[in-house]
C-alpha cells in the first residue's frame, strides 16, 4: 500500500501522520525505489494490529527489509506457522513472534 493508502485506511489527516508512525516504528514501512510502502498484512480492517509496535519495539536495528522477510519467510523455531499468520492469533502467538524477531537482532 502507498502512504496516500494508508492515511484514508486508518482516517489520518495527512501523509505526515503516516511518516511519523514510521518514524515511531509503529508501522512498518520499505523504501522501494525512494517510495514507502506498507505491507498491508498489518492492517485489520482500519487499524493498525497491536502487534506491529510491539514487534518493531523488539528489532529497532533490524532493516524494515529483512524484518518483513522474517515475518513473511518465518523461522525454523516457528515451523509450520509462519509469523505473519500468527499476527492473527492469540496474545500467546504474538508473543512468540515478537520473541523470534529477537534473533535478528543477534
Amino acid at each position: 500500500m502507498t502512504a496516500e493508502q494508508v492515511r484514508d485506511l486508518l482516517g489520518y489527516k495527512g501523509v505526515e501522520a503516516v511518516e511519523q508512525a514510521v518514524a515511531d516504528r509503529r508501522m512498518l514501512a520499505v523504501d522501494d525505489n525512494g517510495t514507502s510502502l506498507f505491507p498491508a498484512f498489518q492492517f485489520e480492517e482500519n487499524t493498525l494490529r497491536f502487534a506491529m509496535a510491539r514487534i518493531l519495539a523488539a528489532v529497532p536495528n533490524t532493516s524494515a527489509w529483512a524484518l518483513l522477510q522474517y515475518l513473511v519467510a518465518g523461522d525454523e523455531g516457528l515451523e509450520p506457522r509462519k509469523p505473519i499468520d500468527l499476527l492473527k492469533g492469540s496474545p500467546e502467538d504474538i508473543d512468540l513472534v515478537v520473541r523470534f524477531a529477537g534473533v535478528l537482532e543477534a
